[in-house]
């Protein structure tokens, strides 16, 4: 029997239609962002990271960080914490952009 965490048994379930690539990863914030919803939020996933195959390096700005799984059923919801998550992102981007935009009382 395949290990369920074992690149064979990911890459079997989505040959299968199981599991969805539900997000692909830029970097390792975003990885610990969505794991921490989604451990959170109890959504069973696994992150397959770029760099368990032989060819990572050459096809990393392409592939990707990583890739989120998740099972099919899920998709849905993992879609709209997904949404949520990059709206409260896009929110404090614009917050922080404020912070700096704004004239400082130093320079009146």
């Amino acid at each position: 029997m395949t290990e369920r965490n074992s690149p064979e048994y990911l890459r079997q379930g989505l040959d299968e239609g199981r599991f969805v690539i539900a997000y692909t990863l830029s970097d390792h914030f975003q990885k610990d962002l969505v794991e921490q919803a989604l451990e959170e939020a109890d959504i069973p996933h696994a992150v397959r990271m770029s760099g368990e195959s032989e060819f990572a390096l050459i096809f990393e700005d392409a592939q990707g960080y990583g890739t989120v799984l998740v099972r099919k059923e899920d998709a849905e919801r993992v879609g709209q914490l997904l949404d949520e998550i990059r709206a409260s992102d896009a929110e404090a981007a614009e917050t922080v952009r404020e912070m700096f935009d704004k004239d400082s009382p130093a320079e009146e």
